[in-house]
C-alpha cells in the first residue's frame, strides 16, 4: 500500500510534467512577443487550455506570429506599439465567446477556423488581381494588404456567440459579426478604427467597407435573388423576428434585437470591392478534416450521417410528402434510432447526443466533405487550388460517396461565382481543381475546371433564371455531363427498392441493410488534426498507462495477500 501512494505519486507528477509540455509547444509567448498586454492575456493563465489549444494548436501558432509579426513591423502613420497591442487584446475576448458558442450541429466554425481563415486572406494577396484591387481602391501594398484581410479572416465569424442557442437561421451570423466588428472599432477610444483610418491616410472607406465585408460575406447564394416565382426566397432568404431577445429560444437574439432582415445576393469584384472577394474566397478555402471537432471527427459518427443521408424510409417520405413537416419529422426520428444502431451509438457521450439530434439527410455533405480532404493549396501562378483527399477504405470510401466527397468543392464554385476576378471574369471561371487522387467517373489525371463542380442555375440581375438555347442555363455548362451523376443533393439510387446495399444501408421500405464493411482504423491519430492528434495520444496514453498502474497495483495487492494467507496457514501448521 505504501508503494501504490509512490506509484501514483509519479503517475501525478508525470502527468504535470506532460501537460506543462503540451502547452509550451503552444509557443504562446513567443506568438505575442511583440504585444505584451496580449501575452500576459492569453497566456497568463487566466484564460481556458482549450481556447489556447484552438487558438495555438495544430501549428496555428505559427500561422499567427508570422501575421503578427507583419502587424508590429508594419509603418502607419500615428499608431504606436501599444495602440496594435490594445486593439488585439480587445479582439480576444470575441474569440473567446466564439470558441465557447461553436455551435455543434455544423461544421465547425470556431476561433480555429478563424485563424486558417485569416492565413488565407493573406495568401490570397499573391494573386495580381486582388493585390490590384487592394492597391487601386485603398492605395495599400502587399504588407498593409496582407494585414487588413488577416484581421479580416480573424473576425467574420465572431457573431456566431450572439446566435447561440437562438431560434435564427445561421446566415445571420455574418450580420452579427459586422454589429460587433462596429463596436471592436469604437472600443479604447476607438482605436481599432483609428488602425484602419490611418492605413487610408484619414479615409473612413476601409473601416466601413471591411464591416460590410463581413456584413455580407456569406450573401453568395443566387436563390437569394426576388423573383414571384422563387420557392426558396421566403424560407432561405427573409427573416421575421419575433420574442424576447434575451430569451435563448426566440426568434432574436440581443444583437439582433427584434429585427427584421433580408439576405440579397451581392457580387464581389477584385477592381471595385476586395476585401468581400477576399473573405469570400478565403472562408470557403478552409475546407479541411482538421477543421471538425474532436466530437465531430469520430468515426461513428461519420457512419451515423451516412446512414441518416442514405436512409430510404426517410428520402422516400421527402419526395411523397416535401410540406408536411410533422410527418417528415417523425419519419426523420426514425431514421435517427436506425442510424444510432447502424453506428453502434447506443451508449453516445451527451457531446455527441447533442450533434446527433440536430443532424438531418443533408449533414453527411457538409460533415464529410470536410472530413475527406487532407490539404488544400493554391497556386497563383497556375490559378489553381491543389486538393489532397484521403484515401479512405470500406464503407466511408469516395468511390462510394463521390458527390458528397465533391461537396465543398461545389459550395466553393456555386460561391466563387459571385466572386468576380474582372468585369468579364469569375473567380469559378479562371480558377482550377487539381486532385491528388483520381475520382471515379472523371477523367484520369489533369486541372479540372472549378465551374464543372457545380449545377447551381444561372440568374441574372433582374432576377430571372438565364437560359442557353431555349434550356435553363447552369453554372458548369459546359462541363455538367461528365458531373451529373456526382452533383446531387439527394441519393436517388436509395429511393429503389432493389437499391443494392453497398450503396444505401435502408432500402426504402425499411429493411435494414447494413454495409458488409465497417472498417474502423486502428491509428485513430489519421483521424485527427496534429494538435488534436497530440492530445488524443497524451490521454490515450495516460489511460493506458493508469490501466497499466491499477493493473499492476492490483497484482501487487492480490500477491501480497495470497503470500500472508500462505504464510499464515504454513505458521498454523507449524504451530
Amino acid at each position: 500500500i505504501d508503494m501504490s501512494g509512490g506509484w501514483l505519486t509519479t503517475v501525478f507528477c508525470a502527468i504535470c510534467i506532460v501537460g506543462t509540455a503540451s502547452l509550451q509547444e503552444l509557443n504562446c509567448d513567443a506568438t505575442f512577443a511583440d504585444f505584451p498586454k496580449t501575452r500576459q492575456f492569453v497566456c497568463g493563465g487566466s484564460l481556458s487550455s482549450g481556447f489556447q489549444i484552438e487558438l495555438l494548436g495544430g501549428g496555428r501558432n505559427i500561422l499567427l506570429q508570422s501575421f503578427l509579426s507583419n502587424f508590429s513591423s508594419l509603418q502607419i502613420p500615428g499608431v504606436t506599439a501599444d495602440d496594435r497591442d490594445v486593439f488585439l487584446q480587445s479582439i480576444i475576448p470575441f474569440l473567446v465567446n466564439q470558441t465557447n458558442t461553436n455551435p455543434p450541429q455544423y461544421v465547425s466554425h470556431g476561433t480555429d477556423h478563424s485563424v486558417r481563415t485569416m492565413n488565407w486572406g493573406t495568401k490570397l494577396v499573391s494573386f495580381s488581381a486582388l493585390a490590384n484591387g487592394m492597391r487601386s481602391v485603398y492605395g495599400l501594398g502587399t504588407a498593409e494588404s496582407q494585414v487588413v484581410l488577416g484581421f479580416l479572416g480573424l473576425l467574420h465569424d465572431i457573431g456566431y456567440a450572439d446566435l447561440d442557442r437562438h431560434d435564427v437561421p445561421k446566415w445571420l451570423h455574418s450580420v452579427a459579426s459586422s454589429l460587433m466588428i462596429e463596436s471592436l472599432f469604437q472600443m479604447n477610444n476607438g482605436t481599432g478604427y483609428r488602425i484602419m483610418t490611418a492605413l487610408v491616410n484619414g479615409s473612413p472607406k476601409l473601416a466601413a467597407d471591411f464591416v460590410d465585408a463581413v456584413k455580407y460575406h456569406n450573401f453568395d447564394d443566387g436563390f437569394c435573388i426576388w423573383q414571384i416565382d422563387n420557392p426558396r426566397y421566403t424560407d432561405k432568404c427573409t427573416f421575421v423576428a419575433s420574442g424576447d431577445p434575451n430569451n435563448p429560444t426566440s426568434k432574436t437574439t440581443p444583437l439582433l434585437n427584434g429585427r427584421n432582415f433580408t439576405r440579397g445576393y451581392i457580387t464581389a469584384g477584385c477592381w471595385i470591392t476586395p476585401l468581400l472577394f477576399a473573405i469570400r474566397v478565403a472562408d470557403n478555402l478552409d475546407a479541411v478534416r482538421s477543421r471538425l471537432t474532436d466530437v465531430q471527427n469520430d468515426l461513428r459518427l461519420m457512419n451515423y450521417f451516412a446512414s441518416l443521408y442514405q436512409d430510404g424510409p426517410l428520402r422516400q417520405a421527402i419526395v411523397q410528402q416535401p410540406t408536411d413537416k410533422s410527418f417528415i419529422n417523425d419519419v426523420r426520428s426514425q431514421a435517427r434510432v436506425r442510424a444510432t444502431a447502424y453506428a453502434h451509438l447506443q451508449n453516445a457521450t451527451s457531446d455527441m447526443m447533442e450533434v446527433m439530434e440536430r443532424a438531418n439527410e443533408e449533414s453527411f455533405l457538409h460533415f464529410y466533405s470536410n472530413w475527406i480532404i487532407q490539404d488544400t493549396l493554391i497556386d497563383s501562378d497556375l490559378w489553381s487550388i491543389q486538393v489532397s483527399l484521403y484515401d479512405i477504405p470500406g464503407s466511408l470510401s469516395q468511390d462510394l460517396h463521390t458527390g458528397p466527397a465533391l461537396y465543398q468543392i461545389n459550395r466553393l464554385a456555386s460561391s466563387a461565382y459571385s466572386c468576380w476576378v474582372t468585369p468579364h471574369n469569375s473567380f469559378m471561371e479562371v480558377v482550377r481543381i487539381d486532385f491528388n487522387i483520381d475520382i471515379e467517373g472523371l477523367d484520369q489525371g489533369g486541372l479540372y475546371p472549378l465551374k464543372a463542380f457545380t449545377k447551381k442555375p444561372i440568374y441574372i440581375a433582374n432576377g430571372t433564371q438565364s437560359f442557353q438555347d431555349g434550356a435553363p442555363g447552369e453554372l458548369c455548362d459546359p462541363y455538367c455531363a461528365r458531373l451529373t451523376e456526382f452533383l446531387t443533393m439527394s441519393p436517388e439510387p436509395c429511393l429503389d427498392a432493389a437499391a443494392p446495399t453497398e450503396e444505401c444501408p435502408y432500402s426504402a421500405f425499411g429493411k435494414i441493410s447494413p454495409f458488409s464493411d465497417l472498417s474502423y482504423p486502428l491509428v485513430l491519430t489519421e483521424l485527427l488534426s496534429p494538435s488534436r492528434a497530440s492530445l488524443l495520444a497524451l490521454h490515450v496514453g495516460l489511460i493506458v498507462g493508469g490501466c497499466f498502474l491499477f493493473v499492476l497495483l492490483a497484482s501487487i495487492i492480490v500477491f501480497v495477500f495470497l503470500y500472508r494467507r500462505k504464510a499464515r496457514r504454513e505458521y498454523v501448521a507449524l504451530k
